[in-house]
């Protein structure tokens, strides 16, 4: 079993308008780090960052408030977090684009840079690395999921 209060990083992903992010909550330095695709885009900067700041604000009371609910001694308070922008790219991606982007940044953000770039070309393999996993993954059984997806996909509900 996994000891979550060991943990350093907490990763969660979101949705906007404009397409997929990340938020890491580094439990050690009391940073928040918005990891954002489409961060250098340069377009509605100022917009795009009140926004993520609206979105930390509660999903880091939420989150807080979960911690002091389920473990009696969480190792940290919520006060004096600060927030960090890093520069995660200098590609231009579409909002299309950004759902892997964002799976990427979580697998590759090591708390103060990516240790796989993200860029066009890294997008397109990595694309295709996740794909690979997904169709090794087990259930409980330990049956590949792939097999499964033929058989839910065309049998009747109930059957």
């Amino acid at each position: 079993m996994h000891d979550i209060t060991t943990c350093r990083m907490f990763f969660v992903p979101i949705t906007l308008d404009q397409g997929w992010a990340a938020y890491m909550w580094d439990m050690m330095q009391k940073e928040i780090h918005v990891l954002d695709p489409m961060g250098c885009q340069g377009l509605g900067e100022g917009h795009r960052r009140m926004m993520h700041e609206e979105a930390v604000s509660k999903i880091h009371s939420a989150l807080f408030t979960c911690f002091n609910e389920f473990f009696a001694k969480w190792h940290c308070t919520s006060e004096r977090w600060k927030r960090k922008f890093p520069k995660i790219t200098d590609d231009i991606f579409t909002r299309d684009e950004t759902g892997i982007c964002m799976i990427h940044a979580i697998r590759q953000y090591d708390g103060n840079k990516m240790k796989w770039p993200l860029t066009k070309n890294d997008i397109a393999s990595f694309r295709k690395l996740v794909a690979f996993e997904v169709f090794r993954l087990c259930d409980e059984h330990a049956n590949f999921v792939a097999e499964s997806v033929p058989r839910i996909t065309f049998d009747e509900p109930g059957e």
